[in-house]
């Protein structure tokens, strides 16, 4: 199987060379070090066998890499959500996702063997024994099945909140939850034996060995207790953020933090011994390997939010980057007369030029990903994670003033104009304040969960929120003036007009309200997974979800127009402005659609580099490669799906080279280039950042 991280072979080299001197042409063959195409999201879960390496991701994928070469061997498709846990037994790898589903693939093929509905919630957390197959999600019901029939044989309301953790043993089941407890439980009978309660948070995770227990909260505790006699053995303040990765050895229990420090601590004190490296992101998991690398020594898998994996020996702590992808998830747009703005993971905003598409400027300021942005005549706002609101001159870049709370809690939504601005945090909480005095004029709590989107008109503030509830308020008072609810369901986007509300919701459909009354007038159908963003121009309404679509309904009949994949991963955020649709997506691009021209794709930009792309160029016989252009060449030849390669005889590799340190592997194809060769007269010289001076090429 050919992997992800395309190598050109030395025989390909000297071929390609000597070539290019029979025809005499002008273009020598560069090889660059190449990064293995990682994951499009943040990586969530570990798993490890002898040989093999298993990554699950938001981006709703599992990867296979081996271990020693670190090649990539094979993605699996299966989830349409996010894979929050994997775990192996001798056949089978399982995967839980956001999707409700647990997947069972068997490990000589990797053929889906058995697919387990375990309930209209996200699955995040898992473990397996002989027998039987546990897991728990976001409603704190444990379930327990038999592995290898699918029967379901206890179903326990566990725990009054989430659960993020299980593991077993020969006789329990433990498990831990945001309800600040650990309970032990029969495994077999599904009784109930032991609650043992955190008093420093939530409980994130845990790992049990032969004597104790070992859990993780949210205020930066390590937690143990001794199995059977349940005593408190220690409780030690590890870090200043939260901790939610965990993995243990014989002598130590490894701990990775919000804040990006993987610590290693005593097991038996829990006294931090050392912090073995600062990764400079969310460590999402740990996994201590058993199989030891080249030196006998174990390994420690560092999984992290900016969808890196690391690898640590346990011998000399040395880090090595195994897996990486270094442009950033794009996850708001919005636009001025002048520009549109993008949010992204990085935390960086930047303003892209709304006639040419060149990226102009970056607003940096923020310590973690941002998620909500609004402009206004004057200013740019921009709300994050971090918990803060900036206020930012549009035209020098520099910012103005930062909105904070006392109480400091992500925000994901944002709405304003040049007197006040609206954000909407992870808690349920709106927080308004007055631009020029920089004043709080109120905060309340308004929904029992993030509040995903804003809308504001004239004296009126709409929110949605995941807690499945659209509110009406007034802004002064945010006093709620109509409720519009969808039970059992979470709403991901929200857009409002003369006439209609309009949500998305996570059962695929997009809810519409008269504005007016607030009845309910109809529900339009047309996608496959969550609707997490809505747009709407004159004859319009788009929708973009996660099954990576974009819908175009007819306005005054709500009739399904068009459906196209518009991109490789989920559809964040969109707008409409000069009868062009933009696009925002985890898959790290922003794409510009002709909305006269059937929805034509007519550009496509990374989140860090303005890119130029004419959609008459793309191959349509094969669907592998784009063409993209921007200043710093004329043309690149993208590749997007390597397994094509397989067929080495319709490929001729001239040059494989890095744009801007980003891992593009940029291939000339002579067919390709011989039908459009009026257009690849020559390359400009290659920035200095290349580090290649490219010559003229002669077609």
């Amino acid at each position: 199987m050919m992997p992800s991280a395309f190598r050109v072979s030395p025989s390909i080299v000297a071929r390609t060379k000597k070539r290019n001197q029979k025809n005499n042409d002008k273009i020598e063959c560069f090889i660059v070090p190449f990064h293995h195409r990682g994951h499009a999201h943040w990586i969530l879960s570990l798993a490890s066998d002898a040989k093999l390496l298993y990554t699950g991701a938001g981006d709703n994928t599992i990867k296979i890499w081996n271990k020693r070469s670190r090649e990539l061997l094979m993605t699996i498709e299966g989830h349409g959500s996010w894979v929050w846990s994997l775990t192996l037994d001798l056949d089978f790898l399982y995967s839980a996702g956001g999707d409700g589903y647990i997947n069972i693939w068997k490990k000589d093929d990797w053929k889906l063997v058995n697919s387990i509905f375990a309930g209209n919630e996200r699955i995040l957390a898992m473990s397996v024994d002989e027998r039987q197959l546990y897991c728990g999600g976001d409603r704190g019901i444990l379930k327990i099945w038999d592995k290898r029939t699918g029967t379901l044989l206890h179903e326990i309301q566990a725990h009054q909140k989430r659960v993020w953790s299980l593991d077993v043993d020969n006789q329990h089941l433990y498990s831990a939850s945001e309800d600040s407890t650990v309970k032990v439980w029969d495994k077999r009978s599904g009784d109930l034996i032991q609650v043992l309660e955190s008093h420093h948070g939530k409980v994130l995770n845990l790992k049990v060995d032969d004597a104790c227990i070992y859990a993780v909260t949210d205020e930066g505790y390590l937690l143990s207790w001794l199995k059977h006699s349940w005593e408190p053995r220690f409780s030690v303040n590890a870090s200043d953020s939260m901790i939610n990765a965990i993995a243990i050895d014989e002598h130590h229990v490894y701990l990775g933090s919000k804040a990006g420090e993987v610590i290693a601590c005593d097991k038996n004190s829990g006294e931090i011994q050392q912090v073995l490296v600062q990764v400079g992101s969310r460590v999402w998991d740990l996994l201590v390997d058993e199989f030891s690398d080249d030196d006998g020594m174990p390994l420690l898998w560092i999984a992290t939010r900016d969808r890196r994996v690391l690898q640590c020996s346990l011998n000399d702590f040395t880090v090595k980057e195994i897996i990486s992808s270094p442009l950033y998830a794009v996850w708001t747009i919005v636009a001025d007369k002048n520009h549109f703005y993008s949010s992204s993971e990085d935390g960086i905003i930047r303003a892209w030029d709304v006639s040419t598409f060149q990226l102009q400027k970056r607003y940096q300021g923020h310590q973690d990903e941002v998620w909500g942005l609004t402009v206004t005549k004057e200013y740019l706002f921009s709300a994050s994670n971090d918990g803060t609101v900036i206020q930012w001159d549009k035209f020098s870049g520099l910012p103005i003033h930062q909105f904070k709370h006392q109480e400091i809690d992500p925000l994901w939504s944002l709405v304003g104009n040049d007197h006040v601005v609206v954000s909407g945090s992870g808690t349920g909480r709106i927080d308004v304040w007055d631009v020029e005095t920089k004043e709080l004029i109120i905060s309340k709590k308004v929904h029992e969960g993030k509040i995903w989107s804003l809308v504001m008109e004239n004296d009126l503030l709409y929110s949605a929120s995941l807690d499945g509830t659209i509110k009406i308020m007034e802004l002064e008072t945010l006093n709620i003036q109509k409720l519009l609810r969808v039970t059992g369901h979470r709403m991901w986007s929200l857009y409002v007009d003369d006439s209609y509300i309009y949500g998305g919701s996570s059962d695929h459909l997009i809810h519409v309200w008269d504005k007016s009354t607030g009845e309910h007038v109809k529900s339009l159908k047309g996608h496959d997974a969550r609707v997490q963003s809505l747009a709407q121009d004159a004859r319009y309404l788009y929708s973009g979800s996660s099954d990576r679509t974009i819908c175009a309904w007819d306005k005054k009949t709500g009739k399904l127009v068009k459906k196209w994949e518009a991109h490789s991963a989920s559809v964040l955020s969109m707008m409409s402005f000069n009868d062009l649709l933009v696009s925002a997506s985890d898959d790290k691009t922003i794409k510009i659609w002709d909305s006269v021209n059937d929805f034509a794709l007519i550009g496509i930009m990374l989140s860090e580099f303005g890119i130029r792309c004419d959609d008459s160029l793309l191959d349509q016989e094969k669907k592998n490669y784009e063409i993209l252009l921007d200043s710093a060449w004329d043309v690149l030849l993208r590749i997007t799906d390597f397994s094509f390669m397989r067929d080495q005889e319709m490929l001729e590799v001239d040059l494989a080279m890095l744009n801007y340190d980003h891992p593009y592997l940029v291939i000339w194809n002579r067919k390709l280039l011989e039908r459009k060769k009026q257009l690849f007269t020559r390359i400009k010289n290659a920035d200095k950042g290349c580090g290649t001076l490219l010559e003229r090429l002669n077609v």
